[in-house]
């Protein structure tokens, strides 16, 4: 793969002087499935697609026009098609994969980990993990944002739902389980599994959500 761009940060210290660090570099892939350009982001050795997909599914919705005026970007899946989207040697992104480009993101914000909260949540209905950053200055749709991450809302029943939030179909690390999403909002994001609204008899219920894809370079 070519290196389109390479993104540095400079720090200007005493007597003018700077220190510049390499942070991410920027690169596109085409899907050979059907052709589609994607861009992509490199932190440390991770891939990540940096753009929702668009490779259509027997079930997913494109909402091309919506009454909310908001504009939407890429496909909404069902669960138990998610497996399907991502290019070859592109995977569904984990626990692992998100906990590093949030690391990466406070990093450059230079936000101490005293800033940040950290818990985990069981009901009967959803188990999984929040995190959030206590900081007024943190958004992770705006500044700092590599992976062009927006509010996307979901679908219900084919039609748009917009809660402020961006929704993509995640992974719990070492657990294969299709029902894990990730909810982000301005500065908290909850990853965690269960049935209510993504399992349903009734599909006008049934919710979808956008993908992302990531990979590690070395891995097949």
């Amino acid at each position: 793969m070519k290196i389109k761009l390479i993104i540095t940060i400079c720090l200007l210290g005493v007597g003018f002087t700077s220190e510049c660090q390499e942070l991410f570099s920027k690169s596109k892939i085409t899907d050979d499935r059907d052709g589609r350009i994607y861009k992509t982001v490199q932190i440390n050795n991770t891939i990540w697609i940096a753009e929702n997909m668009k490779f259509k599914t027997e079930n997913s919705d494109i909402i091309l026009e919506n009454d909310l005026g908001i504009e939407t970007d890429g496909y909404y899946y069902p669960y138990n098609e998610s497996d399907e989207v991502c290019p070859s040697g592109f995977e569904i992104p984990k626990e692992a994969h998100w906990k590093e480009y949030v690391d990466f993101i406070l990093k450059i914000k230079n936000i101490p980990e005293s800033s940040t909260k950290h818990s985990s949540f069981s009901s009967r209905k959803v188990t999984g993990t929040s995190f959030r950053i206590l900081n007024d200055t943190f958004n992770y749709f705006e500044d700092s944002n590599p992976l062009n991450l927006q509010k996307s809302g979901m679908t219900q029943g084919g039609k748009l739902i917009f809660d402020q939030a961006m929704n993509f179909w995640s992974r719990k690390d070492n657990l294969n389980d299709s029902k894990y999403h990730l909810h982000i909002t301005q500065n908290e994001y909850g990853n965690h599994s269960h049935k209510h609204h993504v399992i349903t008899r009734k599909n006008k219920k049934r919710r979808k959500f956008v993908v992302r894809c990531v990979k590690i370079i070395g891995q097949n």
